[in-house]
């Protein structure tokens, strides 16, 4: 589409499917797509995946990740204010939540979002030991803590897109390309701060 896109351009990408083509997957594939990540020495994770509540199940693989030098970053979900998910919800995750930004592509295009404000999707809440059931969470957890950690763009995101026949609408508009995708959510977000812990990495 003749643009530059990412953050880390010369990182090297692992993929590990974790989901199916209709992108419902379970607690034990994702776990099993962590470790592998961890096994093949990934520095950062990236999970643009999300769902409600607390899930025990996912603490332990993501403090392996973590005590292995590798960074999880989860997105916290789209159920808007007040709202996040596991496995953001994960104290050790680098829970991540979006921020509206306009694009300057295409360049004749506005969409009236104002930089840096919270997308209306985005959630963020304060999460306690009590919501995990206290004999759930380590030692080592704070009493309490606010999700998300960060925010990055992730509203309005033009990404590479695997459907090269047709031109992706985006807010009613149709852009001059096949090669990009108009995107929003906070599994949008998220590789943006994954894209960063990879420079910070490097």
């Amino acid at each position: 589409a003749g643009l530059q896109i990412g953050v880390a351009p010369e990182a090297t990408l692992m993929h590990a499917k974790v989901v199916d083509n209709t992108g419902q997957g379970s607690f034990e594939s994702f776990v099993a797509g962590m470790e592998w990540a961890v096994e093949n020495d990934a520095d950062v994770i990236s999970a643009s995946l999300s769902t409600s509540g607390y899930t025990e199940s996912l603490i332990d693989p993501i403090r392996n990740a973590q005590s292995n030098g590798v960074t999880v970053v989860a997105a916290v979900g789209n159920g808007g204010n007040n709202t996040s998910g596991s496995p953001a919800n994960v104290y050790d995750a680098t829970a991540v939540g979006s921020v509206d930004t306009e694009p300057e592509f295409p360049s004749n295009w506005r969409f009236g979002l104002t930089d840096d404000r919270v997308s209306g999707f985005s959630g963020g809440e304060t999460v306690t030991r009590a919501d995990w059931g206290e004999s759930k969470t380590p030692d080592d957890w704070p009493d309490s803590y606010v999700v998300p950690d960060v925010t990055a763009p992730g509203n309005v995101v033009w990404s590479a897109d695997t459907n090269t026949e047709t031109a992706t609408q985006c807010r009613g508009l149709t852009p001059d390309t096949t090669d990009l995708a108009c995107r929003q959510g906070t599994s949008m977000a998220t590789p943006h701060v994954a894209g960063v812990v990879a420079l910070m990495e490097s």
